[in-house]
């Protein structure tokens, strides 16, 4: 009887150390701390624990906050096969403000995004994939979405695995009606060629201008 009061106790401490040990590999920069509410809508910001690379082992992606600059945050994720933890800057063009909101997971693919400050409410919304090939995690999808107008939508949708994309603009009248048009176009310039270390500031410009014709 000694001996199953010992193991239920080990075992249950071991369950308890488990969450630690299989995130142990993340460490956070210094002068960042965890986000753990949205401050775009108030929902939860939770770490996403998966198996990203399909190794078998664990993989981590959450959002941080610097705690000294005001509205800077960081979305990161470690992946286990590589040993490596990657960092991307949320980036905000506009000089205000950012809202990081919730990172989504379906089917291995990982999105985070963000709105900018501003009657816009412009937001940008990143698909990533880890691609096996290479041994590199893949920009699959970039999704934006922004007001042009008080009573007009812009919302665009990028596939970087098919280079097609879709603009869609959505048009509200007084009366209530509603007007959508959608315009679909090909850019292959970025297909298949953006990998997570390429999101930079330059390269969110260039994404945000695929489409732009039909905005």
């Amino acid at each position: 009887m000694k001996n199953i009061f010992r193991y239920l106790k080990n075992t249950r401490l071991l369950l308890l150390v488990i969450p630690f040990i299989s995130s142990a590999q993340l460490v956070i920069p210094h002068g960042y701390t965890m986000l753990t509410k949205s401050p775009a809508n108030g929902k939860p910001m939770e770490q996403r624990f998966l198996d990203f690379d399909g190794d078998g082992e664990e993989d981590t992606a959450l959002i941080v906050e610097n705690n000294l600059e005001f509205s800077a945050y960081k979305f990161m994720l470690y992946v286990s096969s590589l040993n490596k933890t990657y960092e991307v800057d949320l980036i905000c063009l506009q000089e205000t403000s950012i809202y990081p909101v919730p990172i989504k997971l379906r089917k291995n693919v990982l999105e985070f995004g963000y709105y900018e400050d501003g009657t816009a409410t412009f937001g940008r919304f990143i698909k990533l994939r880890f691609q096996p090939k290479n041994n590199q995690i893949q920009v699959i999808g970039y999704d934006v979405s922004y007001k042009a107008s008080p009573t007009y939508y812009i919302d665009k949708s990028y596939n970087l695995l098919t280079g097609k994309y879709t603009v869609k603009g959505t048009t509200y009248d007084t009366s209530n009606k509603v007007k959508v048009e959608e315009y679909l176009g090909d850019n292959d310039f970025f297909k298949n060629a953006v990998f997570i270390e390429n999101l930079n500031e330059s390269m969110i410009i260039d994404l945000d201008d695929v489409g732009s014709t039909f905005e």
